[in-house]
């Protein structure tokens, strides 16, 4: 089975707008991800509740995406179209079945409110 990648966009806060209105956030490509529903990747066993982060989406990004715990992401079409926030720190990692450049950031989303 092959994955399909989608790019997304990461909308990350760029300080305060004049008069307290809210700035645009400034925006940056994340090519190549692969989205799935939480509890569905390697690693996902429901093993260790206290690390846990509850998540609605799941993106599994190259190794060198540069998302915070603070940014958003958005998903510019399909079923999970829209705005999602970054929930907890992006995971980074290395996969024992692969070569060492063959790493990943996993990120986990949830549906922004509003």
């Amino acid at each position: 089975m092959r994955l399909r990648t989608v790019d997304l966009v990461r909308l990350r806060p760029s300080g305060r707008a004049r008069h307290g209105d809210e700035p645009k956030p400034d925006e940056a490509p994340l090519r190549d991800c692969v989205l799935a529903p939480p509890g569905t990747g390697p690693g996902q066993e429901d093993n260790d509740r206290a690390s846990r982060v509850d998540a609605d989406l799941v993106v599994y990004a190259p190794v060198d995406a540069d998302v915070l715990a603070t940014d958003r992401v958005r998903v510019p079409s399909g079923p999970y179209k829209g705005d999602w926030d970054v929930a907890g720190e992006p995971a980074r990692y290395r996969s024992p079945y692969t070569s060492a450049r063959r790493s990943g950031t996993v990120i986990a989303l949830k549906r922004t409110g509003g």
